[in-house]
């Protein structure tokens, strides 16, 4: 993966709970998620990211022929891609189509003076996370070089959103990840997925980002999950060269 310059800012645009199925006409939720997630390759080319990020859920039926597919339309907008497995993917079939995928161990990609550390909360046929002792040892290996500014990614929410239908199967928990995280500068942002809603907040100085789906998204804070007319999305983050991280969604 090719090295951004220092002091230029990294853009990242991050995907996520695109649900696809080996096949074409295949729906979730009531809508066709191929439909959807192509609706937002034009915008996503547009803004000539330096990076993507898909967190999780990549595919609904766990196929071979839904990654493949991912990896044909991703594979439009020429930028690099890490991936991380959610709860609905087959681990060893996303790595094989996907390389730089997370199973046992975090994964880590530097760029400029910006490490993204990609972690594996999924747990084989069960809906909620858990990062279990050899992903957050990993992690903490990692984290001993502090001379970089770090974002964090994974599948389950690290916080209750306070939407009660998909706050049941959050991050199981979430303490331990953030006692590893305690008192360190360096780590300025998490991004996260599975909650098929946006979120935005701080928490010891860490921007927090829960981003909407490429296929069917909820009304934020609702016991059910409630269809949001607003649509698929993804979300664009942009990286400082001083650690500054900036925001925002992207729309069809």
């Amino acid at each position: 993966m090719s090295q951004p310059n220092q002091n230029k800012t990294i853009r990242v645009v991050q995907m996520t709970d695109c649900h696809v199925s080996a096949a074409p006409n295949a729906t979730y939720r009531g809508i066709n998620p191929r439909a959807t997630l192509e609706s937002l390759l034009g915008p996503i080319r547009r803004l000539k990211p330096g990076l993507l990020l898909a967190s999780g859920d990549l595919a609904e039926d766990g196929s071979k022929e839904a990654y493949e597919y991912l990896a044909k339309k991703l594979g439009s907008v020429a930028a690099p891609l890490i991936t991380v497995p959610g709860n609905h993917d087959e681990f060893e079939r996303q790595k094989c189509v996907f390389p730089q995928t997370p199973i046992d161990q975090p994964l880590l990609v530097q760029m400029g003076n910006w490490q993204i550390l990609a972690l594996n909360s999924a747990v084989r046929r069960q809906i909620a996370g858990t990062l279990d002792e050899a992903m957050l040892d990993g992690l903490e290996r990692l984290l001993r070089d502090s001379q970089s500014f770090k974002l964090l990614v994974l599948h389950h929410q690290p916080l209750p959103t306070g939407s009660d239908w998909i706050d049941r199967y959050a991050l199981n928990e979430p303490e331990k990840l953030w006692d590893r995280l305690a008192g360190r500068s360096d780590i300025k942002a998490i991004a996260w997925g599975h909650i098929h809603h946006e979120i935005s907040g701080m928490r010891a100085g860490i921007r927090l980002m829960g981003t909407p789906s490429t296929s069917a998204n909820s009304v934020p804070h609702q016991k059910k999950f409630t269809f949001d007319p607003a649509g698929p999305a993804c979300r664009l983050i942009e990286l400082g060269p001083e650690g500054e991280v900036s925001t925002r969604l992207v729309r069809a």
